[in-house]
């Protein structure tokens, strides 16, 4: 009897030093990296409804909510009214912060529209992306 617990207690060993041994936990710790890295998630938050008038601009506030994803966004505005485009300085920019402020430009012929829905969007970087829409009149 004793030889058998004997027998059965090195076989334990040896099992838990196999478990232990220097290969076995390098796997264990990338496996363990891959799992406990950090979603990178990124939320916006649109302008509200807003107004521009012919051949003026409009400041629009794009809010921005990063998760474990940090650097620069680019945002962009679709679907624009023809006739109104976000001015050169802010087309392709990328901002760092939490607040994003683009300048809209209308055109003195812009197409007049109520409600229209605009499109915004944002991608950083890991592939994040975002997107959002908001209502936009162009009034004379």
């Amino acid at each position: 009897m004793k030889a058998r617990v004997a027998l059965t207690a090195a076989f334990a060993v040896a099992l838990v030093a196999a478990g232990c041994s220097k290969h076995s936990g390098q796997d264990k710790h990338e496996a363990k990296s891959e799992e406990e890295k950090p979603k990178a998630e990124l939320f916006l938050t649109p302008p509200g409804p807003s107004t521009i008038y012919r051949g003026k601009t409009l400041l629009v506030q794009v809010r921005l909510e990063r998760k474990n994803a940090g650097g620069s966004v680019r945002i962009d505005l679709e679907r624009l009214p023809k006739g109104v485009s976000v001015i050169d300085a802010d087309q392709g920019k990328k901002f760092e912060g939490d607040v994003a402020d683009l300048t809209l430009q209308a055109l003195p012929g812009a197409e007049l529209v109520q409600e229209h829905e605009v499109v915004v969007s944002a991608q950083g970087p890991q592939g994040v992306k975002a997107d959002g829409r908001f209502r936009l009149n162009v009034m004379k």
